[in-house]
């Protein structure tokens, strides 16, 4: 196995991360060879300076000259990538620098019309501003981001995907299993007395943290479940996983080496549980506030079809015993206005892990032979484990007793992820730059 491939396997195996990798959605024909490669997506022209800056920091060609990440829902960068840092053989870094100083110099923000596209463009172009906040681009990729900003009432008014969707039924409300690869999308997952009940943490920390740490809070990861017995057996069930009073991993008694295990006793949820993940848009206003907007990124459901017995953690296991319905954001789709922009993943959308994979760029290490790999494989790679012990957000809050898991409001886990994004260092560097950016009132 190669070496970067073997690294990210690792990772997904051991299941570092509170939820599943592919929770970070890459976008329509996830990381498949774009097919549009000078859409117009932020404005008529292809050519304008939108549109290419998009391109430049969005689409990395492969050394067979085909390109990708044009449709990911996020950038094809890492922490160990060169491209666009000017240490690749492009230059990429200049045409970067260039393209942002066409765009303050031109004013394009006011040639982008509407605030859906502004807000798209903002937050793609946040995402790049986080992974290289300490390098030259910086300081203008910053002041673009402040140009692009809404107002609290624009951010209000951008659409709600989720509810657009259910309105317009554009998928299946339940899991079907005559279907179990169907994606569907549940109608009352947000429903206060509905038959989803949202899960945080006891002691205020975030629920999906390593999700959060990684995107560093510029989306807020929320936690849904619900038992077949509707809303009270799933209230019956977090109260009592809250309440145990044993730890989660108990001292394996087979071989010579002392070691923890899954601890046996933990209850399991019923067969037909299900776990949903919902990722939802924060973007920064013309206040120098973080906003949740009413934009779903993506939604992933994994529907249990069994509970296999004992407590390995094999991929085949997951496979066989979890259905994956998982929904992504379409940036043309959702431009268009008359649907929610959202579509369904299928078995042969593919893509990239940007999640847990040590940082190196496939791209620059000639790792590209095996990837990108399907995009829903990598929820069962990770999310290991028969039942409740898949479930990351649970199983891997440490070998302590309590406080585990409890009911909260979608609304309080977002304020924590705001709150804890305005600790980070990223988020002050680019506050710092909101002055030079010359922050206009949208047209």
């Amino acid at each position: 196995m190669r070496v970067w491939s073997h690294r990210v396997a690792a990772v997904l195996v051991v299941g570092v991360c509170a939820w599943c990798a592919c929770a970070y959605g890459q976008g329509q024909e996830s990381s498949q060879v774009s097919s549009q490669p000078h859409a117009a997506l932020f404005n008529p022209d292809p050519e304008h300076v939108s549109n290419q800056l998009y391109r430049q920091v969005h689409v990395r060609s492969a050394p067979d000259g085909k390109e990708y990440g044009f449709e990911d829902l996020d950038p094809l960068l890492w922490p160990d990538t060169k491209f666009l840092r000017g240490k690749d053989k492009a230059d990429s870094n200049a045409k970067t620098l260039a393209l942002l100083d066409e765009f303050l110099r031109t004013r394009a923000e006011q040639q982008i019309r509407g605030r859906v596209k502004r807000a798209i463009l903002q937050r793609d172009l946040w995402a790049v501003f986080d992974w290289a906040n300490s390098s030259n681009l910086a300081e203008k990729l910053g002041q673009v981001i402040w140009r692009l900003a809404l107002s609290p009432a624009e951010i209000d008014a951008l659409p709600d995907t989720y509810a657009i969707a259910v309105r317009g039924k554009e998928f299946p409300a339940t899991y079907d299993p005559a279907q179990p690869k169907r994606t569907f999308l549940p109608p009352d997952l947000f429903d206060a007395d509905g038959p989803w009940v949202c899960v945080g943490t006891s002691d205020g920390q975030l629920v999906a943290r390593a999700h959060e740490f990684e995107f560093s809070g510029r989306s807020v990861f929320t936690v849904f479940v619900r038992l077949p017995g509707g809303r009270q057996s799933t209230l019956a069930y977090v109260n009592q996983l809250a309440n145990l009073d044993i730890p989660l991993m108990v001292r394996n008694s087979v071989g010579r080496l002392p070691s923890l295990v899954w601890n046996p006793a933990v209850p399991h949820f019923p067969i037909n549980t299900e776990f949903a993940l919902v990722r939802k848009m924060v973007l920064p206003d013309q206040h120098h506030n973080l906003a949740l907007t009413p934009v779903t990124e993506s939604i992933q459901i994994r529907h249990y079809r069994e509970i296999p017995p004992g407590t390995l953690r094999y991929a085949d296991l997951s496979k066989r015993s979890q259905s994956i319905s998982e929904i992504k954001l379409d940036r043309a789709r959702l431009f268009e206005g008359n649907q929610s922009g959202l579509r369904g993943v299928t078995l042969e959308d593919k893509e990239f892990p940007v999640f847990m994979s040590h940082g190196e760029d496939p791209f620059e290490n000639n790792e590209l032979a095996w990837l990108p790999f399907p995009s829903l494989e990598t929820c069962t790679g990770c999310h290991l484990g028969p039942g409740i012990q898949s479930m990351m957000s649970f199983s891997f809050r440490g070998g302590g007793h309590n406080p585990r898991l409890a009911e909260i409001t979608p609304a309080d886990e977002a304020a924590k992820v705001i709150s804890w994004k305005q600790m980070q260092r990223d988020w002050e560097r680019l506050v710092q730059f909101s002055s030079a950016g010359g922050i206009v009132e949208p047209r």
